[in-house]
C-alpha cells in the first residue's frame, strides 16, 4: 500500500500571479490596520488585567506573517516601478511615432 503525501501539491503559476488593482490595496490596508487595532486591544486588555505574558500556541505565526507581509509590499513595490517604467515607455514610444522628437 502507498503512503499518502503530506506534501502540498505544486501549484501552477497562473494561481499564484494575478492583478493588483488600487481597491485590492485599500482593502489589505483596512485590514492590517483592523488587525493592528485589535492587537491593540489584546495589549490593552493585558494589562487592565495585570498580565505581563501568556502562553500561546502559535506563537512563531506572526514572525513568519510579518516576513510574508513584508515581501508581498516589496513584490508590489517592483510591480508598481516595472508599471511605471512600462507607461513610460509607450509614452515615448507614441511620442516617436507621432513625431514628437
Amino acid at each position: 500500500m502507498k503512503k499518502a503525501s503530506l506534501k502540498k501539491p505544486k501549484q501552477p503559476a497562473e494561481l499564484r500571479y494575478g492583478t493588483v488593482s488600487r481597491e485590492d490595496i485599500e482593502t489589505f490596508h483596512r485590514v492590517i490596520m483592523e488587525s493592528a487595532d485589535d492587537l491593540e486591544r489584546v495589549g490593552q486588555a493585558m494589562d487592565d488585567s495585570g498580565i505581563d505574558s501568556m502562553k500561546l500556541d502559535g506563537v512563531r505565526k506572526f514572525p513568519r506573517g510579518q516576513q510574508l507581509l513584508t515581501e508581498f509590499v516589496g513584490k508590489l513595490e517592483v510591480a508598481i516601478a516595472r508599471a511605471r517604467s512600462e507607461a513610460r515607455a509607450a509614452r515615448q514610444q507614441r511620442d516617436v511615432d507621432g513625431g514628437g522628437i
